[in-house]
């Protein structure tokens, strides 16, 4: 019972990515992650993912080592972010004249779009970081 609600689950995982991909979401993702902080939680989520599915397979329960890496993802999304935040205020400010208007709408603008970057690298940790730890739950179950 517990791999089929895990198979499930993983089904829903796919179609949502498959959605993602098709909207143009990944590839926004993957263009703008300067910190590459969003490909480390994705990489890392993929490998929980399978672990999870090998131990779904053979009836064990999650070791303290997932749990673990599920809030790594989420750690890992909200240090991406300072350091996206940290890079965009870093290279905006350096050379900025405060007397010219037009310089300071495009810098205001750069800080916008730059804040987005970093928050997508929150919203994947937040993300992946849930999706294992319902996993977790399924695997650690009572009807396993």
């Amino acid at each position: 019972m517990v791999f089929w609600k895990l198979w499930t689950l993983f089904v829903a995982i796919l179609v949502g990515l498959g959605t993602a991909w098709q909207l143009g979401y990944v590839a926004d993702v993957i263009a703008s992650a300067s910190t590459r902080f969003s490909i480390l939680i994705l990489i890392l989520f993929m490998s929980a993912s399978a672990w999870v599915g090998v131990l779904a397979v053979k009836g064990g329960k999650p070791p303290e080592a997932l749990w673990f890496a599920s809030d790594a993802m989420l750690s890992l999304g909200m240090m991406g972010t300072v350091l996206g935040l940290l890079m965009v205020f870093k290279s905006n400010f350096a050379s900025v004249d405060s007397t010219d208007m037009t310089a300071m709408l495009e810098l205001i603008g750069a800080i916008g779009s730059g804040m987005g970057v970093a928050l997508t690298t929150t919203l994947i940790g937040l993300g992946a970081s849930l999706l294992l730890k319902f996993e977790l739950v399924i695997l650690d179950s009572k009807d396993a």
